[in-house]
């Protein structure tokens, strides 16, 4: 799912006010059981937002597997 910066608002919003229910910018509401979870799902939003603002930006990560033969 790509998010938006207003999914990432509607979160933020409801953790400063206390509520653990949230209505995302698709029409999806989601209920969180406590606000670490919200907190946790602010975390993925926020980072996936970042991720996608950078792919736009033509950044490129590459990720480079490393081995060692243990002798």
């Amino acid at each position: 799912m790509a998010w938006q910066q207003s999914d990432l608002d509607a979160l933020d919003a409801n953790i400063a006010s206390g509520v653990l229910q949230t209505r995302f910018a698709d029409g999806r509401e989601v209920r969180y059981q406590t606000l670490d979870h919200m907190l946790l799902a602010r975390r993925m939003i926020s980072n996936e937002l970042t991720l996608q603002t950078q792919a736009a930006q033509g950044f490129v990560r590459r990720k480079f597997a490393s081995f060692r033969s243990g002798f």
